[in-house]
């Protein structure tokens, strides 16, 4: 055996594969989080928006609900629905400011449709329609049937999307 040893191996260089890679890795990923940061300044209006009006919507239908059993306590006690909103207060509903939504009190008042006597269940009782949350969308109307059904009950954004006019192009 003898008593030499290898030569040691070279001093390693600044510019390894490693080290570009890294710094690669790196500027993609703080590129990424740029375009994600943009993205999410452009689409927030409209996320806050929607949010919005999502919670006017929910509100919306709570007070649906305690009209509808105020109407129910009316039709049980009397026989027959009434023939407007302002014959529920003050001995079902507290007072006229329970006609329009908590949500909303300056905007319009419930749209009420007397049902008749042999009405379906799938007859519309309470209507209301919301502004539209997103320019140029469709309203979003909520209504409430007789058997306590609630219809146009979720505004999301694919039918937003979907019933937004297109513009029309000219041909040059």
């Amino acid at each position: 055996m003898s008593d030499v040893l290898p030569p040691p191996p070279p001093p390693r260089g600044g510019n390894g594969c490693w080290k570009w890679g890294a710094i690669s890795c790196g500027i993609g990923c703080v590129g990424l989080l740029i375009a994600l940061a943009i993205l999410l300044m452009v689409a927030w209006p409209t996320v806050r928006t929607m949010l919005k009006a999502q919670e006017k919507g929910d509100q919306v239908k709570r007070d649906m609900r305690l009209i509808a059993k105020a109407i129910d306590a009316y039709a049980a006690d009397k026989g027959r629905y009434p023939h407007s909103l302002k014959d529920l207060v003050p001995s079902y509903l507290p007072d006229e400011r329970s006609l329009r939504p908590s949500a909303d009190p300056s905007g319009p008042a419930y749209l009420y449709l007397r049902p008749p006597a042999n009405a379906p269940g799938s007859h519309v009782l309470l209507q209301y329609e919301l502004p539209p949350p997103v320019p140029g969308g469709p309203p979003w109307v909520i209504r409430l049937r007789k058997d306590g059904v609630i219809e146009g009950g979720d505004y999301d954004m694919e039918s937003v999307m979907r019933q937004r006019p297109t513009p029309n192009r000219q041909r040059p």
